[in-house]
């Protein structure tokens, strides 16, 4: 599915939009993940995404209570990787690493979601409309 591949750019946006070489205010050079991290950290990284999620899918406060902590694991696991990563880590290795946490994070979401909301994100083809 395409939306797998592409859970950073609901969940983390600024890390996308600093990753990304081609966007305005963009992060090059030897300091990447310094400046990604600066522009990244923080809970609207998260609740951001769950409020679109709540509004697209209606999640009932149950599911909420539950995708909140997924989210919050999601994104400390990817600045883990931009904390802790050798020097050598290279832009490409990081945002296969994130899409591999992203992937998994999905399948967590997705075992939350009832049917009607499984055919919603299928129908918005992407997290970033979700």
């Amino acid at each position: 599915m395409r939306w797998l591949s592409t859970l950073a750019v609901a969940l983390l946006p600024a890390l996308v939009a600093a990753a990304n070489a081609q966007a305005p205010g963009t992060v090059t050079g030897p300091d990447w993940r310094r400046q990604m991290i600066a522009r990244g950290t923080g809970t609207l990284l998260v609740d951001q995404p769950l409020a679109n999620l709540t509004r697209n899918l209606d999640l009932t406060p149950d599911q909420v209570a539950k995708i909140r902590p997924i989210l919050l694991a999601h994104h400390d696991r990817i600045l883990a990787i931009l904390e802790s990563a050798p020097a050598s880590l290279t832009h490409d290795e990081f945002m296969a690493q994130v899409h591999a946490i992203s992937a998994e994070t999905h399948g967590q979401i997705n075992a939350l979601l009832t049917p009607r909301q499984l055919e919603l994100v299928k129908a918005l083809g992407t997290p970033a409309r979700i």
